[in-house]
Order: C-alpha cells, then sequence, then structure tokens
C-alpha cells in the first residue's frame, strides 16, 4: 500500500520536493527527472512533482528529511522560491524572463519577447525585455536609476554589486506593472514629441533629453498600487490623463532648469544625477501643490506650420487639400477611400486650432488627427505618433509642411 508524500515517517520527506531543471534539451531534462526519480524510491517516496518552470541550478544539492540525504547533481530540490535574476556566473538567468513572458500571455494576452535578437511585437500586441526595463527605471524611486539609464540604457542590464537590474524585476514585478509601466512610458514619449514640435531652441532640447525625467515626473503622480492592481480598469482610469501629467511635468521641469541650471546644456544635464536631483525635486514641489504648470517663456515657444499659414495668409480659405497617405497608410486605407472618394479632400480654413474641414463630414480637424480619425475606421492599432502636415498637399504647391518650411527659409535668407 502506497504512503502519501507527506505521511509521517523517518523515511519520508518533510516537505515537497520540488525539481528545475535548466538543460537545454528535453532529452537531458527527462534523464535528470528519471534520476531523481529513482532516487526518490530508494527513500521510499512514491511520487515525483516537477513543475515545468526553467531556472538556474546548484551543480550539487543535498535533499531529503533531517536525517536522510541524497545527491542529486544538476537538481535544484527544496521549498519553491522566486527566481534569483542572476546565476552563479553573474549571468541574467531566464527564470524571470520566463515568468513574465507566461503572465503577459495567459493574463494580458500579449507577447513579452524576453530575447535581445527577437523580432518585437507590434505596437500594441506586447514590448520587450528593453523596453520593460526602461518604463520600470522610470518608475523606479532613485533618480541614480534614471541618470544611468540615460547615460547608456546597457547600464540597466550591468551584473555586479551595483547592478541595477534585481530592483527592477524583483519578485514583486508581475505583468500587469510591466505592461502598463511600458503604456505609460510610450503615452509619455508621444506626448512629449508633440510639445517639443511646438518648441524651438533650449525648450525643444529640454522635452528631447529629459524625456526619463518626465517619465520619472508622471510615474510619481500616479498611484503606484492601482498600476499593478488587475481589478483597477488603469486603462480607462489613469492612462488618459498620462498626456496632461506629461505636459505639466515638462512645464515645470523647464522652469526648474531655468532656475536652476539657466546656462547648462540639456544634453549633457539629464546625465548628472546630482543636477537631475535638483531639478525633479524642484518639479515634485510644484507638482504636488495645486499650482498650475506655467507656460515655457515665449522665447521657447516655436511658431507652429499653421501659425505660419494663417498669419501670413499663404493659402485662401476653401481651398482644396488632398489626403496622399504614405505606403503603410495607403494599405490600410485604400478600398476604405475608394468606397467614398471625398474621405480623401478636405478645405482649408484659416483656423489656427482646426484648419481642415473634411469632405467626407464637414467637420473641422487637425491634419494629424484627421488622418489618425480615419485610420480609426479600419483598424485598431492607430499609431501614437505622426504628422498629418505631411500628407496633406495642395496641388502644384507641395503638402502643408513644405508650404511652412518654404516660409521659414524665406525669412532666413
Amino acid at each position: 500500500m502506497s504512503r502519501s508524500l507527506f505521511e509521517p515517517g523517518p523515511d519520508r520527506l518533510d516537505q515537497r520536493l520540488l525539481l528545475r531543471f535548466t538543460q537545454t534539451s528535453l532529452e537531458q531534462s527527462l534523464q535528470s527527472a528519471f534520476r531523481v526519480q529513482a532516487a526518490q524510491r530508494g527513500m521510499g517516496v512514491d511520487r515525483l512533482v516537477a513543475p515545468p518552470v526553467a531556472t538556474s541550478v546548484r551543480s550539487d544539492v543535498r535533499v531529503g528529511s533531517q536525517d536522510r540525504f541524497c545527491s542529486l547533481p544538476g537538481v535544484v530540490c527544496g521549498v519553491e522560491r522566486e527566481p534569483e535574476p542572476f546565476n552563479g556566473s553573474g549571468q541574467l538567468s531566464l527564470g524571470h524572463r520566463l515568468r513574465l513572458r507566461d503572465e503577459f500571455a495567459q493574463s494580458l494576452g500579449l507577447s513579452y519577447v524576453a530575447k535581445r535578437g527577437e523580432k518585437p511585437p507590434e505596437h500594441d500586441a506586447g514590448c520587450t525585455l528593453q523596453e520593460a526595463a526602461l518604463a520600470l527605471a522610470c518608475a523606479d524611486p532613485d533618480i541614480e536609476t534614471i541618470t544611468r539609464a540615460k547615460q547608456n540604457p546597457d547600464a540597466l542590464f550591468e551584473t555586479g554589486p551595483k547592478s541595477i537590474y534585481p530592483r527592477l524585476f524583483n519578485p514583486n514585478v508581475d505583468a500587469y506593472r510591466v505592461w502598463r509601466s511600458v503604456c505609460t512610458l510610450r503615452a509619455v514619449g508621444g506626448t512629449l514629441e508633440s510639445l517639443g514640435e511646438q518648441m524651438d531652441g533650449r525648450g525643444a532640447q529640454i522635452a528631447r533629453h529629459g524625456d526619463l525625467a518626465v517619465a520619472h515626473l508622471v510615474f510619481h503622480q500616479m498611484n503606484a498600487k492601482d498600476i499593478a492592481n488587475a481589478d483597477v480598469r488603469w486603462e480607462q482610469t489613469t492612462l488618459p490623463e498620462v498626456p496632461e501629467m506629461t505636459r505639466r511635468a515638462l512645464h515645470w521641469l523647464i522652469a526648474a532648469v531655468d532656475e536652476h541650471l539657466p546656462t547648462a546644456y540639456a544634453q549633457s544635464m539629464f546625465k548628472s544625477e546630482n543636477r537631475v536631483r535638483t531639478l525633479v525635486q524642484t518639479a515634485l514641489h510644484h507638482l504636488r501643490s495645486a499650482d498650475d504648470a506655467p507656460q515655457p517663456p515665449q522665447k521657447y515657444r516655436r511658431t507652429t506650420a499653421i501659425d505660419i499659414i494663417v498669419n501670413r495668409g499663404l493659402i485662401a480659405d476653401g481651398t482644396t487639400v488632398e489626403f496622399r497617405p504614405t505606403a503603410a497608410q495607403r494599405k490600410l486605407l485604400s478600398s476604405w477611400l475608394k468606397d467614398d472618394e471625398s474621405r480623401n479632400r478636405a478645405s482649408w480654413v484659416n483656423d489656427r486650432a482646426r484648419p481642415l474641414v473634411w469632405a467626407f463630414d464637414g467637420k473641422q480637424y487637425v491634419p494629424t488627427d484627421l488622418i489618425k480619425h480615419m485610420l480609426s475606421q479600419v483598424t485598431d492599432k492607430v499609431p501614437a505618433r505622426g504628422n498629418g502636415l505631411d500628407r496633406w498637399f495642395v496641388a502644384e504647391r507641395g503638402s502643408l509642411a513644405a508650404i511652412a518650411a518654404q516660409a521659414r527659409t524665406a525669412d532666413i535668407e
């Protein structure tokens, strides 16, 4: 009569035996399993518990009850623990990567590419380990993390006593925290690109080189518990607020730079831990107040292409403007546009806020927003970035962007 693994007795293990293999082939794993099973039978154990999770191994482990052990080379046995981020040789282990990959698939229905060189997933279908590490670095409370990442993104994967990696990918980090952090960083990046296009000189440089500092400030404005809570409708409640959080963070960061580092180069200041700490602390003080963020100084603001066209009357009201898609846009929109030719056309109005009147519905739009609206009619994967001024053309004059650029050039000359 067989006895339970947990029945007391001198020949019984006093806790469930967990086995984990890291062999690169199934054959090697099975051979190890059979060796352990044979060893268990020699001790009177009649059940083998072997979860299919790959993690690090030790070359020799003793396993058994308090007074009875056997040596099992190449096998980790004992109470199940979270995998260590690094194995004995100082290399990043696969245990936590595989765990996150499985969680992404099972909990979110998304892909997590944990190996460099593999093809990254589509924008809304998942993320890579590198993108996840950068997002978690921005969410980390330690300023050193974002400054080291700014100096060299590969620093996030360095081994040794000062390694950042184990802190970023600690056992409490799950698929929800990773994916929502990535979504936040993407939203911050898209908003900064748009805001940067509205600025010149130093303002545009801060928007570009201060991206990680801004993302860090945005994470500070969020509820840290909600981002990892599967029961919170975070994508509906918090993610839509990120653009406004980004705007406030950038404007307060610019104000902090003008206050503390008015002559420093933006490209280098965000690589200095002490400088970034001063800037972030100053910006956070204001962000936590009820004060609205100040507008950047006029010298930082860029006269937009639409402003140039409207201010100078370069295009008359009612002028027909034609949509000319990129190759990727054409692939998605070709048949949809052919169904109604009015979808390809708009009329210009000298309105700085919404200068295009779409022929299809008679409503006014921003050039980029109209393209996004058009794409949303045929796909759920609408790019967060893009410049619609490059895709709307006036016959024999070029795109809206080109018309404005020619006017800028004439001013310089």
